[in-house]
Protein backbone atom coordinates (compact mmCIF):
# COMPACT_ATOMS: atom_id res chain seq x y z
CA UNK A 1 0.00 0.00 0.00
CA UNK A 2 1.90 3.20 -0.87
CA UNK A 3 1.99 5.90 1.52
CA UNK A 4 -0.48 8.51 -0.05
CA UNK A 5 -3.18 5.95 -0.09
CA UNK A 6 -2.61 5.07 3.76
CA UNK A 7 -2.80 8.64 4.76
CA UNK A 8 -6.10 9.32 3.19
CA UNK A 9 -7.76 6.15 4.29
CA UNK A 10 -6.51 7.20 7.94
CA UNK A 11 -7.96 10.72 7.30
CA UNK A 12 -11.38 8.94 6.39
CA UNK A 13 -11.14 6.77 9.79
CA UNK A 14 -10.46 9.46 11.69
CA UNK A 15 -13.47 11.44 10.45
CA UNK A 16 -15.81 8.59 10.83
CA UNK A 17 -14.28 7.85 14.52
CA UNK A 18 -14.57 11.52 15.57
CA UNK A 19 -18.69 11.43 14.31
CA UNK A 20 -18.93 7.78 16.03
CA UNK A 21 -18.44 9.71 19.75
CA UNK A 22 -19.34 13.16 19.05
CA UNK A 23 -22.39 14.14 20.46
CA UNK A 24 -25.00 15.35 18.15
CA UNK A 25 -27.71 17.74 19.62
CA UNK A 26 -31.03 16.75 18.41
CA UNK A 27 -30.63 14.79 15.61
CA UNK A 28 -28.98 12.00 17.45
CA UNK A 29 -28.70 8.58 15.59
CA UNK A 30 -29.97 10.01 12.24
CA UNK A 31 -27.58 12.79 11.91
CA UNK A 32 -24.68 10.15 12.66
CA UNK A 33 -25.87 7.72 9.89
CA UNK A 34 -26.19 10.76 7.31
CA UNK A 35 -22.35 12.06 8.56
CA UNK A 36 -21.63 8.19 7.71
CA UNK A 37 -22.96 8.04 4.30
CA UNK A 38 -21.20 11.57 3.44
CA UNK A 39 -17.68 9.83 4.73
CA UNK A 40 -18.64 6.82 2.51
CA UNK A 41 -19.29 8.35 -0.23
CA UNK A 42 -16.01 11.13 -0.51
CA UNK A 43 -13.73 7.68 0.59
CA UNK A 44 -15.95 5.98 -2.71
CA UNK A 45 -15.50 9.42 -4.68
CA UNK A 46 -11.68 9.75 -4.24
CA UNK A 47 -11.49 6.09 -5.05
CA UNK A 48 -14.35 3.55 -5.84
CA UNK A 49 -12.14 0.26 -5.05
CA UNK A 50 -12.98 1.98 -1.38
CA UNK A 51 -15.94 0.35 -1.51
CA UNK A 52 -14.14 -3.17 -0.55
CA UNK A 53 -13.46 -1.53 2.99
CA UNK A 54 -17.25 -0.02 3.36
CA UNK A 55 -19.32 -3.53 3.97
CA UNK A 56 -22.40 -1.10 5.37
CA UNK A 57 -22.78 0.65 2.31
CA UNK A 58 -22.19 -2.16 -0.28
CA UNK A 59 -25.97 -2.15 -0.50
CA UNK A 60 -26.23 1.64 -0.64
CA UNK A 61 -27.49 2.68 -4.27
CA UNK A 62 -25.67 6.23 -3.83
CA UNK A 63 -22.62 5.02 -2.88
CA UNK A 64 -22.22 2.04 -5.10
CA UNK A 65 -23.04 4.27 -8.01
CA UNK A 66 -20.72 6.34 -6.82
CA UNK A 67 -18.17 3.96 -6.60
CA UNK A 68 -18.50 2.33 -9.96
CA UNK A 69 -18.58 6.13 -11.84
CA UNK A 70 -15.08 6.40 -10.42
CA UNK A 71 -13.84 2.92 -10.80
CA UNK A 72 -16.09 -0.06 -12.68
CA UNK A 73 -14.33 -2.81 -10.88
CA UNK A 74 -15.83 -1.33 -7.34
CA UNK A 75 -18.91 -3.09 -9.13
CA UNK A 76 -17.14 -6.44 -7.44
CA UNK A 77 -18.20 -5.47 -4.08
CA UNK A 78 -21.60 -4.35 -4.75
CA UNK A 79 -24.16 -6.29 -2.97
CA UNK A 80 -25.60 -8.95 -5.25
CA UNK A 81 -28.72 -6.85 -5.67
CA UNK A 82 -27.20 -3.91 -6.88
CA UNK A 83 -24.97 -6.60 -9.21
CA UNK A 84 -28.50 -6.49 -10.99
CA UNK A 85 -29.40 -2.67 -11.19
CA UNK A 86 -29.31 -1.75 -14.70
CA UNK A 87 -27.93 1.68 -13.78
CA UNK A 88 -25.07 0.65 -11.80
CA UNK A 89 -23.83 -2.10 -13.94
CA UNK A 90 -24.22 0.34 -17.10
CA UNK A 91 -22.11 3.01 -15.20
CA UNK A 92 -19.23 0.73 -14.33
CA UNK A 93 -19.41 -1.00 -17.68
CA UNK A 94 -18.89 2.39 -19.15
CA UNK A 95 -16.02 3.23 -17.09
CA UNK A 96 -14.36 -0.26 -17.34
CA UNK A 97 -15.70 -2.64 -19.81
CA UNK A 98 -14.04 -5.14 -17.89
CA UNK A 99 -16.20 -4.43 -15.05
CA UNK A 100 -19.04 -6.92 -17.10
CA UNK A 101 -17.59 -9.83 -15.21
CA UNK A 102 -19.36 -9.17 -12.37
CA UNK A 103 -22.51 -8.03 -13.91
CA UNK A 104 -24.49 -11.17 -12.79
CA UNK A 105 -27.24 -11.56 -15.38
CA UNK A 106 -27.59 -8.58 -16.87
CA UNK A 107 -24.38 -10.18 -19.27
CA UNK A 108 -27.52 -11.26 -20.90
CA UNK A 109 -28.55 -7.31 -21.64
CA UNK A 110 -27.30 -6.14 -25.64
CA UNK A 111 -27.06 -2.43 -24.40
CA UNK A 112 -24.76 -3.28 -21.16
CA UNK A 113 -22.85 -5.38 -23.40
CA UNK A 114 -22.37 -3.21 -25.79
CA UNK A 115 -21.09 -0.17 -23.75
CA UNK A 116 -18.84 -2.31 -22.05
CA UNK A 117 -17.37 -3.66 -25.62
CA UNK A 118 -17.11 -0.19 -26.60
CA UNK A 119 -15.09 0.68 -24.14
CA UNK A 120 -12.92 -2.35 -23.73
CA UNK A 121 -13.19 -4.77 -26.83
CA UNK A 122 -12.32 -7.58 -24.28
CA UNK A 123 -15.20 -7.43 -22.18
CA UNK A 124 -16.86 -9.43 -24.52
CA UNK A 125 -15.63 -13.00 -22.68
CA UNK A 126 -17.65 -11.90 -19.85
CA UNK A 127 -20.83 -11.68 -22.10
CA UNK A 128 -23.64 -14.41 -22.22
CA UNK A 129 -23.12 -16.79 -24.97
CA UNK A 130 -25.94 -15.30 -26.66
CA UNK A 131 -24.37 -12.08 -27.29
CA UNK A 132 -20.90 -13.46 -28.47
CA UNK A 133 -22.60 -14.44 -31.19
CA UNK A 134 -24.15 -11.07 -31.97
CA UNK A 135 -22.64 -9.93 -35.18
CA UNK A 136 -22.58 -5.68 -34.15
CA UNK A 137 -21.52 -7.04 -30.67
CA UNK A 138 -18.45 -8.95 -32.21
CA UNK A 139 -17.62 -5.94 -34.71
CA UNK A 140 -17.48 -3.65 -32.16
CA UNK A 141 -15.40 -5.55 -29.54
CA UNK A 142 -12.89 -6.08 -32.90
CA UNK A 143 -12.54 -2.44 -34.33
CA UNK A 144 -11.75 -1.85 -30.60
CA UNK A 145 -9.23 -4.93 -30.07
CA UNK A 146 -8.65 -5.87 -33.35
CA UNK A 147 -8.47 -9.64 -34.17
CA UNK A 148 -7.78 -10.06 -30.48
CA UNK A 149 -11.72 -10.64 -29.23
CA UNK A 150 -12.18 -13.61 -32.20
CA UNK A 151 -11.13 -15.88 -29.42
CA UNK A 152 -14.50 -15.10 -27.34
CA UNK A 153 -16.82 -15.51 -30.22
CA UNK A 154 -18.20 -19.26 -31.53
CA UNK A 155 -16.18 -21.08 -34.14
CA UNK A 156 -19.06 -20.80 -36.63
CA UNK A 157 -19.11 -17.26 -37.00
CA UNK A 158 -15.26 -16.35 -36.61
CA UNK A 159 -14.80 -17.06 -40.71
CA UNK A 160 -17.36 -14.12 -41.62
CA UNK A 161 -16.24 -11.73 -38.61
CA UNK A 162 -12.56 -12.41 -39.31
CA UNK A 163 -13.35 -11.20 -43.32
CA UNK A 164 -15.51 -7.86 -42.28
CA UNK A 165 -12.63 -7.27 -39.48
CA UNK A 166 -10.49 -7.50 -42.31
CA UNK A 167 -12.07 -4.99 -44.81
CA UNK A 168 -12.30 -2.74 -41.89
CA UNK A 169 -8.76 -2.87 -41.14
CA UNK A 170 -7.99 -2.30 -45.02
CA UNK A 171 -10.92 0.98 -44.74
CA UNK A 172 -8.79 2.26 -42.09
CA UNK A 173 -5.63 1.58 -43.28
CA UNK A 174 -6.63 3.83 -46.86
CA UNK A 175 -8.74 6.18 -44.69
CA UNK A 176 -5.12 6.81 -42.91
CA UNK A 177 -3.19 6.88 -46.35
CA UNK A 178 -5.61 9.00 -48.09
CA UNK A 179 -6.53 11.99 -45.15
CA UNK A 180 -3.27 13.76 -45.65
CA UNK A 181 -4.51 14.17 -49.47
CA UNK A 182 -8.23 14.98 -48.94
CA UNK A 183 -8.40 17.97 -46.74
Amino acid sequence: MDLDYQQKYLKYKKKYLDLKYKEYSGGGWLDFLKSKKTIALNAVTDDGYNLYKLKDFQNDRDVVLAAVQQNGFALKYASEELKKDREIVLAAVRQNGYALEYASELKKDREIVLAAVRQNGYALEYASEHLKADRMIVLVAIKNNNMDALKYIPINLRKEVKQKAIELQNEKRRRDILSPYMN
